[in-house]
C-alpha cells in the first residue's frame, strides 16, 4: 500500500474533524492486522488518540506510546503487514478473531522467520546465500552420519568395552537428544534460529574434542553424549528453518532434500573412514577430531546471513508489531521495545519460558529408568543390586513429579497442551515411538553382527551400513515428489509401514545359513524404503496440524517421543546382549579364557580368526542366537505403527504453511484453502487442532510464581 493511502487511512480512522478518537490496545492490534498498517503509523495514532484521555473500553487509562527507534539500526521498529484488506474482508468474524489472537501470542523467533522470508523474497542474493549456507550445514551433518558410526565401534573396541559402550551411549544419547530438542526449540522460538545454531555448535565442537582426546571409557562416553546434543541440534534447527520457509505441498520434498548429500556421501564416507580404522593402530580419534574444524566452517555462514537478514528486516520495518508475548510486555510496561528489564529478570523469564525445571526432571527420570538396562550386567548381583533397584524406583517417582509439574506447576510446559490434545499428533507419536523402538532393537548391534558374520573389507562394510542412509534419502526424495503430485500422504505412509514390516521379517530370516549377501542387502533396502515413506508422512501430518507458533514445538516433541522409543529399544537390546552373549559363547564352544576378549571387541573375533576357524564359527552362532529375540520382537512390534497409520487423517497439502491458519510461509493468508475450500477435502474434514482458550492459572502455579517473584 502506498504511503499516501496509509496516511489517509490513519487520519480518517484514527481522528475526526473534531479531534482525536480514543482507541484501545486491542483495537490497535486488530487494526494493524486487518488494515496492514505499519506500526509507526498506528503507534503515533494510538498516542494522539489516547493522550490525556480514556480508551473506549472499560474506561481504562492508557499512557501515550512513542515509536521508539531500534537500538541497533536507529530506524523505527516497524512491524509486519501480514493481512491485507482483501484477505481480511474474506474472513469470517471467528476467523478474524482467531487470526488476531494467533498474532498476539506468536513468539519472537517465529515472527523473525516470517519477516526474514518477506525480506528474502525480494533479494535473490540473500535467498541463494541462505540456501548455500544451509546446504553447507547439511553436508557437514551428512558427512558426520556417514563416518562416525564406524569410528564409534572401533573407539569402543579400543577400550575393550564394545558391548557395554554401544548400548550405554545409544541409550544416553537418545535421552539427551530427546530432552535437549524441546529446549533448543524453545530457544528458536523465544530468541532466534541463528542463536540456536550458535549454541549447538558449541556442544558439537566441545563434544568431539573430548572424544578425540578421551583417555578413558568415561571421557569417550561423555564426549559422544555432548556431541550428540550438537548433532541433534543441527538436525532440528535445519528442519525447523526448512519447515519455516516451505509450504505444505513442498514440505516433504524439501525436508528430504536436506539429506540429499547422503546420495554420494554414503559412498565417499567409507573411503574416508575405512583407511583410518584399517590403520594400525586405528586412527578413529582423527576421524572425530576433524569435525571440530569442519563444523564451524560450515555453520557460521548461515548464522551470519540470518543475522544480516534480521538486521535488514528491522530497518525495513518487517518485524511484526507485538508479534511476540515478550514484545507485547515491553510495549505494555514501558511504551517501548527497548528492554529495561534487569539481567536477573530476563534470566528468570527465560527459565520460565523454557521450563528448565520440567526439562531437568524429565532428563533425570529417563536417565534413572533406562540406564540401569545397560549398567545391570556390570553390577554385583545384576538386577538384584540395591543401586539398580533404587535407580528404577527413583526414576519412576521423579517421572511422576515431572507429570505433576507439567500439569499444575509449569506456566509454559514442555508438553504443550494444545499439541498433546491433537489427535494427529497423538497418532504420529504412536507411529514414531514404535517405529524407533523396533529400529533400535534391530540396529543397535546389527552393524557389529554383520562385521563378524561376513568377511567384508572395512570399506565394503561401511558401504553396507550406509545402504540404509542412502536408501532413506533416495526413497525419501521420491516420496516427497509423490506427495507434491498427489497432495496426500496417508496411503504412501501405510504402504511404507507395510514394507518395513516385511523388511524386519527378512532380517529375522537372514541369519545363520541364510545370511547371504543378497538377503542382507535386501534387509537394508526394504527397511529404508518403508522407513522413508513413514517418516515423511508423520512429519508432514504433525506439522500440518498445528499453527506456525507451535511448529518448532511439534517438531521437538515428536522427536522427544521418538527418542523415547529409541531409548527403550536400545536399553532392551543392551540388556539382552549383555545378559546372553557370553553364555551363548560358552555353550557354543568358545574357550572360556577368550570369551571376555571376544565379547569386548569385535576386532578380536574378526582379525584374529579367519571365517572358517572353529572359534570364529562358534562366535557367529552365539551372535545368531543373541540377535534372534531382538529381530523377532522388532518384527512383531512393527505391526503397531502400521495399525496406527490406518487411523491417520489425510490432509490436503497445498500452498498454505499449515492447515490451522491457512497462511503462507510469510504469514499472509492463502485464500481458498480452508477446510471447506480444499479441492479434495471431504465435507466436514478439518484439522484436529483448534485454538483453545488460555487455561486459568491453578493455585499451585500461582504459589510457584509468587515464590519466584519473592
Amino acid at each position: 500500500m502506498a504511503p499516501s493511502s496509509r496516511e489517509g487511512q490513519s487520519s480518517g480512522r484514527g481522528r475526526s474533524q473534531d479531534g482525536p478518537v480514543a482507541i484501545s490496545r486491542d483495537e490497535l492490534s486488530q487494526r494493524e492486522h486487518a488494515e496492514a498498517l505499519p506500526a509507526a503509523v498506528l503507534v503515533e495514532e494510538f498516542s494522539a488518540a489516547n493522550a490525556g484521555g480514556r480508551s473506549s473500553r472499560d474506561g481504562d487509562r492508557f499512557e501515550p506510546i512513542k515509536a521508539d527507534r531500534d537500538v541497533e539500526s536507529g530506524s523505527p521498529s516497524l512491524k509486519s503487514p501480514t493481512l491485507d484488506d482483501s484477505h481480511a474482508a474474506s474472513m469470517s468474524d471467528s476467523e478474524q478473531n482467531n487470526w488476531n489472537r494467533h498474532q498476539r501470542h506468536q513468539q519472537a523467533g517465529v515472527s523473525k522467520m516470517e519477516a526474514l522470508y518477506r525480506v528474502f523474497g525480494g533479494n535473490r542474493t540473500l535467498v541463494w546465500s541462505l540456501y548455500v549456507a544451509v546446504a553447507a550445514i547439511v553436508m557437514c551433518f551428512c558427512f558426520d552420519g556417514s563416518t562416525t558410526s564406524q569410528y564409534q565401534i572401533y573407539g569402543a573396541s579400543s577400550f575393550g568395552e564394545h558391548a557395554f559402550l554401544l548400548s550405554f551411549i545409544d541409550t544416553a544419547e537418545s535421552i539427551i537428544i530427546a530432552v535437549s530438542k524441546p529446549f533448543i526449540a524453545k530457544v528458536c522460538d523465544v530468541s532466534s534460529r541463528q542463536t540456536a545454531y550458535m549454541m549447538i555448535l558449541v556442544f558439537y565442537v566441545v563434544g568431539y574434542a573430548i572424544v578425540a582426546a578421551s583417555p578413558s571409557v568415561g571421557a569417550f562416553a561423555a564426549g559422544r553424549i555432548i556431541s550428540a546434543t550438537g548433532q541433534a541440534g543441527l538436525d532440528l534447527v535445519t528442519d525447523i528453518i526448512v519447515a519455516d520457509i516451505s509450504p505444505l505441498q513442498w514440505r516433504a520434498l524439501v525436508t528430504a532434500a536436506t539429506s540429499s548429500p547422503y546420495l554420494f556421501l554414503s559412498w565417499i564416507g567409507p573411503n574416508v573412514s575405512g583407511p583410518l580404522i584399517a590403520h594400525d593402530p586405528p586412527l578413529w580419534r582423527w576421524g572425530f577430531g576433524m569435525f571440530c574444524i569442519i563444523a564451524p566452517v560450515c555453520v557460521m555462514p548461515a548464522v551470519i546471513i540470518m543475522y544480516i537478514a534480521e538486521r535488514k528486516a528491522k530497518k525495513n520495518g518487517q518485524l511484526a508489531f507485538g508479534a511476540s508475548l515478550y514484545e507485547r510486555r515491553l510495549i505494555a510496561a514501558d511504551g517501548s521495545l527497548v528492554n529495561k528489564e534487569s539481567k536477573l529478570s530476563v534470566l528468570r523469564r527465560f527459565a520460565v519460558e523454557m521450563d528448565l525445571i520440567g526439562l531437568f526432571l524429565l532428563t533425570l527420570s529417563w536417565c534413572l529408568i533406562f540406564l540401569p538396562f545397560s549398567l545391570a550386567s556390570r553390577a554385583k548381583g545384576k538386577w538384584a543390586n540395591p543401586s539398580i533397584i533404587a535407580m528404577l524406583v527413583c526414576g519412576f517417582v521423579i517421572l511422576g513429579m515431572f507429570a505433576a509439574w507439567e500439569i499444575w506447576g509449569a506456566s509454559q510446559p514442555i508438553m504443550n497442551r494444545r499439541i498433546l490434545k491433537n489427535r494427529t499428533f497423538q497418532l504420529a507419536v504412536t507411529i514414531d515411538i514404535f517405529y524407533f523402538l523396533t529400529g533400535t532393537l534391530r540396529s543397535t548391534y546389527y552393524s557389529s553382527y554383520v562385521y563378524v558374520v561376513k568377511q567384508w573389507t572395512e570399506i565394503n562394510w561401511g558401504y553396507y551400513i550406509n545402504i540404509g542412509t542412502f536408501g532413506l534419502t533416495l526413497f525419501g526424495l521420491c516420496a516427497g515428489v509423490l506427495l507434491r503430485i498427489t497432495h496426500r500422504y496417508k496411503y504412501l505412509q501405510v504402504f511404507g509401514l507395510t514394507i518395513r514390516l516385511v523388511g524386519n521379517g527378512v532380517a529375522l530370516w537372514a541369519r545363520g545359513a541364510n545370511a547371504n549377501n543378497a538377503a542382507l542387502i535386501w534387509v537394508q533396502i526394504l527397511i529404508a524404503l518403508g522407513g522413508s515413506c513413514s517418516v515423511v508422512g508423520t512429519r508432514v501430518a504433525s506439522q500440518a496440524s498445528v499453527p506456525h507458533q507451535d511448529l518448532a514445538s511439534v517438531i521437538a516433541l515428536l522427536s522427544l517421543w521418538s527418542k523415547l522409543g529409541s531409548s527403550v529399544g536400545s536399553a532392551i537390546a543392551g540388556a539382552v546382549w549383555a545378559g546372553t552373549m557370553r553364555d551363548y559363547m560358552r555353550e557354543e564352544g568358545v574357550p572360556p579364557n577368550l570369551i571376555n576378549s571376544l565379547y569386548g571387541s569385535v576386532k578380536n573375533a574378526r582379525k584374529n580368526y579367519p571365517l572358517e576357524d572353529p572359534i570364529r564359527q562358534s562366535v557367529i552362532r552365539a551372535y545368531n542366537r543373541t540377535v534372534y529375540p531382538l529381530f523377532l520382537a522388532a518384527t512383531i512390534v512393527s505391526v503397531v505403527p502400521l495399525l496406527a497409520g490406518l487411523f491417520m487423517p489425510n490432509y490436503y497439502l497445498g500452498k498454505s504453511h499449515n492447515k490451522i491458519e491457512n497462511t503462507d510461509v510469510g504469514g499472509r493468508r492463502v485464500a481458498g484453502e480452508g477446510p471447506g475450500n480444499d479441492p479434495t477435502t471431504a465435507p466436514g474434514e478439518a484439522p484436529s487442532v483448534v485454538a483453545e482458550p488460555e487455561r486459568p492459572k491453578s493455585r499451585i502455579r500461582r504459589v510457584f510464581e509468587l515464590a519466584f517473584k519473592q
